[in-house]
């Protein structure tokens, strides 16, 4: 029930969100991750209450790492050893917020959920690329 519940309400969200334009199939597979860890994480109302506005200042955090690499990329160096240092800067950066959200999220909910999220943000992510590289492999 409580996966039926938060699936209308991400429904209601994108449907809106979409209405708005901009970034339209990026707001869709948000809409689609946040179902997806929702139905991993089987949270209580409470925890719920408590994991998602940690959830939304790890997202922000996590955006902002990449969007930095992103622009260093886009401004890359000649020599390749100075690139290389910073995809591993970028990398530790990435690492140490999750080792830093990970303590937060075990303030709103159990260790194993915690666990849980970081499985079912990989694993979607996975399922994500896999998706995408065969739809390229069709268009082709």
């Amino acid at each position: 029930m409580k996966v039926i519940l938060t699936l209308i309400f991400l429904t209601v969200i994108g449907s809106s969100a979409l209405a708005q334009g901009g970034g339209e199939k990026r707001q869709e597979i948000e809409n689609i991750k946040l179902a997806f860890i929702s139905s991993k994480l089987d949270l209580t109302t409470g925890e719920a209450q408590h994991f998602w506005p940690i959830y939304n200042a790890y997202k922000s955090d996590f955006n902002e790492i990449i969007k930095l690499k992103r622009e260093s990329k886009r401004n890359q160096l000649a020599n390749a050893d100075q690139q290389l240092d910073r995809e591993i800067d970028f990398d530790e950066r990435i690492l140490e917020l999750k080792k830093r959200y990970r303590l937060e999220f075990s303030k709103a909910i159990p260790p194993a959920k915690v666990l849980l999220f970081f499985e079912a943000e990989r694993e979607f992510r996975e399922r994500l690329i896999k998706q995408l590289r065969e739809r390229r492999r069709q268009d082709n």
